[in-house]
């Protein structure tokens, strides 16, 4: 089982992001684990790492697709603007309230989303990115074998 550095929650609802962010500290999957719930600060601050710190930057962001402020889409096209040496570094796992096929699909077609997860978080989905055979969207091909 892999261990990452950095994990950032990115999720405007409060009562889902403390208990996910707490469940992603118990799964052991990262030594540090930030959660943000306004996703124009966090982009702030990860434009700010990425300057300063590589090592810092996230190798994980789950990252809400509804809020908002600013939606996963918007989020994501300003992320593309950082380096590409500090995003090939990084995953996005997007993090939705519902199984939308059309979400999947967006999100499939994004270089930079690596799997699409339904919120609350739970502790199969984390072991399972956590696994050195952990493939892209196989989160996601597990839920919807499950439905």
């Amino acid at each position: 089982m892999r261990k990452f550095d950095n994990v950032l929650l990115v999720d405007d609802d409060i009562l889902l992001s403390t208990p996910n962010a707490k469940l992603i500290e118990s799964s052991k999957i990262a030594t540090k684990v930030d959660a943000a719930t306004n996703p124009k600060q966090a982009l702030k601050t990860l434009k700010k790492i990425a300057t300063t710190g590589l090592p810092q930057f996230p190798r994980i962001i789950f990252l809400a697709i509804d809020m908002p402020e600013m939606n996963a889409w918007q989020f994501l096209s300003e992320l593309e603007k950082l380096p590409q040496n500090v995003l090939t570094k990084c995953r996005v796992i997007l993090l939705s309230s519902s199984i939308d096929l059309f979400q999947i699909k967006k999100a499939k077609s994004n270089g930079m989303v690596n799997d699409y997860i339904t919120k609350p978080l739970n502790m199969k989905s984390l072991q399972m990115l956590r696994s050195v055979k952990y493939q892209p969207f196989s989160i996601c091909q597990y839920l919807l074998r499950e439905i």
